[in-house]
């Protein structure tokens, strides 16, 4: 079960301290402010009905449907549905890489290397209305309103294979992997 939290905590010092203003070598201490959130329940995220870990397989396609840099085919929709969660917030989903580096300048996962895999390909991800869901943009989110009746709320993203970079595609096998980031506001 694959399951990510992230807690931001912010550090303030309120003034500026170097270590040439500590009085004695090691006495030097600096006060430090921790703040936060709790919540009392967080959500349950289900990937197509089923667990927090599912495989979204995509469609085989030939290697030439992806002739030209930015050319893109072969979709699968899947659904993120989220449950339990605290009623009457806003919650927002992104999408972050994981174990596999995201590609800065298309936002787009980074498919494995070795042997046998496919090169020039990424996955491209969209939100139920075809917009891109650009990983590592922590403006690139999918807001879920979640009603004081606390009932699942559900949405539809599009994962699709990319063509990047000038050389073509090749035949091979794609694997890579995203992390969901369910963030609370």
């Amino acid at each position: 079960m694959f399951k990510r939290v992230i807690l931001w905590l912010f550090v303030a010092v309120p003034f500026s301290v170097f270590a040439d203003d500590c009085p004695v070598d090691g006495s030097c201490r600096l006060p430090v402010k921790f703040t936060g959130y709790y919540l009392e329940n967080t959500c349950e995220v289900s990937i197509n009905n089923n667990s927090m870990a599912e495989v979204i397989q995509l469609p085989v396609i030939s290697h030439q449907r992806l002739a030209s840099d930015g050319d893109e085919a072969g979709s699968q929709t899947f659904s993120v549905t989220l449950k339990t969660c605290p009623l009457s917030h806003k919650v927002a989903l992104r999408f972050l890489p994981a174990n596999i580096s995201a590609d800065a300048e298309t936002g787009n996962v980074k498919n494995s290397v070795g042997d046998g895999y496919s090169k020039n390909v990424q996955i491209r991800l969209r939100n139920e209305d075809g917009v891109q869901m650009r990983l590592n943009d922590a403006n690139s989110l999918q807001e879920y309103l979640i009603p004081d009746t606390g009932e699942d709320v559900t949405h539809h993203f599009i994962a699709s294979y990319y063509a990047k970079g000038t050389a073509a595609v090749t035949a091979g096998k794609i694997h890579t992997l995203a992390a969901i980031e369910v963030v609370y506001k």
